[in-house]
């Protein structure tokens, strides 16, 4: 049983959120001001934070940068953040540099993708969790992978990754000089089964994490895209 936090002011969707999940056998407590989300987290300490975007109260943005805060020393601040809205414009800020959110789902969504997406994040976040029992420094063409710290550098540059995009970057290097497909990936990283959504969301982290690794951000040489195909990794 996992510990869920769904922070939401549509009483509608969370009673139909809370009876899923609940059926799913987790525990659930459920926020609709934003200005408690923090306070009521770190309460709770919940596996995994369900966010809306928008929230009377306080703004979702500052919620989500709050809880990560202390990451390194804080359970709450390393659950994973799973945002869910009907502003689906707003998906490059959420998934990028303004926060390190872990997923993404545009409303209205159906409650099946909901829980598939519920349950390929906390297993990732088991995984996660788990000490490495042997330590893996992944190296390839100047980039630099700690798997025990989750530290990584380009030339020697220290690089700030969200943990998508580390795990992202690990994948890649893991397998290089192999057409990766867009379903492979979203399979092996996010865990899930594609969806309509994901490939915007891959688009968006590649992005995000080429504009971190590559010399040229719009010119690639790390990580090439194979048009309709998927990505090469050349190091």
């Amino acid at each position: 049983m996992s510990k869920i936090l769904v922070a939401d002011d549509d009483p509608t969707l969370v009673e139909r959120l809370e009876h899923s999940l609940i059926g799913e056998g987790h525990a659930l407590r459920t926020c609709a001001d934003g200005s408690k989300v923090v306070d009521v987290a770190y309460a709770y300490k919940p596996d995994l934070i369900v966010l809306d975007l928008i929230l009377p109260g306080h703004d979702s943005f500052e919620v989500c940068r709050e809880l990560r805060q202390n990451s390194s020393t804080s359970a709450v601040s390393r659950a994973p953040i799973f945002i869910i809205s009907a502003r689906a414009d707003e998906i490059d800020k959420v998934l990028g540099l303004e926060l390190d959110a872990d997923d993404y789902l545009v409303k209205p969504f159906g409650i099946r993708e909901f829980l598939a997406r519920v349950k390929a994040l906390l297993r990732r976040s088991a995984l996660n969790g788990r000490a490495d029992p042997e330590r893996q420094i992944l190296q390839s063409g100047g980039l630099v992978l700690d798997t025990a710290t989750r530290e990584a550098t380009a030339d020697g540059r220290r690089l700030s990754l969200s943990r998508l995009e580390f795990e992202l970057l690990a994948y890649f290097i893991r397998y290089p000089s192999q057409l990766l497909s867009r379903q492979r990936l979203v399979r092996s990283v996010w865990g899930h089964e594609p969806t309509p959504g994901t490939d915007r969301t891959l688009d968006v982290h590649m992005r995000w994490l080429r504009s971190k690794i590559e010399p040229e951000p719009s010119r690639p040489t790390r990580i090439r895209t194979v048009r309709g195909s998927g990505f090469v990794f050349d190091g």
